[in-house]
C-alpha cells in the first residue's frame, strides 16, 4: 500500500515536467526543421547554380521555390515546394531586418537578406532563429523562458 502511494505521489509530480519537456521538444525540432529547409534551399542553389527563394512571411507555413527566371519573386515556370507548416502550437513571434517574404538564395551561397525571429510554443518558451544574409548561414539559439510577473499593489 505504501509503495503504490509513493509510486502515485512521484508520478504526479513528473507529469508537468514531462510536459514542459515535450513542449519544448516539439519548439526544438520546429525550429530545427525551419532552418534546415532554409539551409536546403541554400544548399540547391549552390548545387544547381541558380537562385532559390524561400517565401515566408512571419506566419506559420512557408515554401522553397526554384526561381528558374531569377526575377525574384515566384512567377510562372518557377518551381515550388510547399507548403511547409509549423506544429500546432508553434508561432513565430518578433521577426526583425526582413524586408520582404522572398528571402532570395544565390548560386554563390549568400542571401538577400539579413534578421531573426523567434519561435515561440503556448508556454512563453522561445527559440531565435538568425539568418545571416553575406554568408546565407542560418543559426538557433538555445530555448529560453520568459515568465511573466504580475505584481499587485495592496490599497
Amino acid at each position: 500500500m505504501m509503495v503504490t502511494l509513493v509510486m502515485g505521489i512521484t508520478l504526479a509530480a513528473g507529469i508537468p515536467a514531462f510536459a514542459r519537456f515535450t513542449q519544448t521538444a516539439r519548439l526544438e525540432g520546429a525550429a530545427r526543421q525551419f532552418a534546415g529547409h532554409m539551409r536546403l534551399a541554400r544548399q540547391e542553389a549552390v548545387s544547381e547554380n541558380t537562385q532559390y527563394l524561400f517565401l515566408w512571411w512571419n506566419s506559420t507555413w512557408y515554401y522553397l521555390i526554384k526561381d528558374k527566371d531569377k526575377n525574384g519573386y515566384y512567377s510562372y515556370g518557377d518551381t515550388f515546394v510547399g507548403p511547409y507548416w509549423l506544429p500546432d502550437g508553434i508561432y513565430p513571434e518578433n521577426a526583425s531586418g526582413f524586408t520582404s517574404p522572398y528571402f532570395t538564395l544565390s548560386p554563390n551561397g549568400s542571401c538577400n537578406q539579413s534578421g531573426s525571429f523567434d519561435l515561440a510554443n503556448d508556454r512563453g518558451t522561445k527559440i531565435t532563429v538568425t539568418l545571416m544574409g553575406p554568408t546565407g548561414q542560418v543559426q538557433i539559439s538555445k530555448a529560453t523562458h520568459e515568465e511573466t510577473v504580475t505584481v499587485q499593489q495592496g490599497a
